[in-house]
């Protein structure tokens, strides 16, 4: 599922999909994006992708109010 986000005057997007008991939850814009967990911030770094991880989200609400 994907839930269209605005952060400021930026626009992102926020897809959340559930792989069993985990849910997969990221929001990308142009400049890079946030994840849950789940992703691998460092393998991001060696592709030159901007990328945070938060852990304990589960969807994008959580996701963006996390810090």
């Amino acid at each position: 599922m994907t839930q269209p986000i605005q952060l400021g005057k930026k626009h992102c997007r926020g897809p959340r999909d559930s792989l069993g008991p985990l849910n997969i939850v990221f929001a990308t814009t142009d400049l890079g994006m946030v994840a849950c967990g789940a992703f691998d911030v460092a393998a991001m770094d060696k592709f030159n992708y901007p990328a945070a991880k938060v852990t304990g989200v589960s969807n994008v609400d959580e996701l963006l109010a996390a810090r």
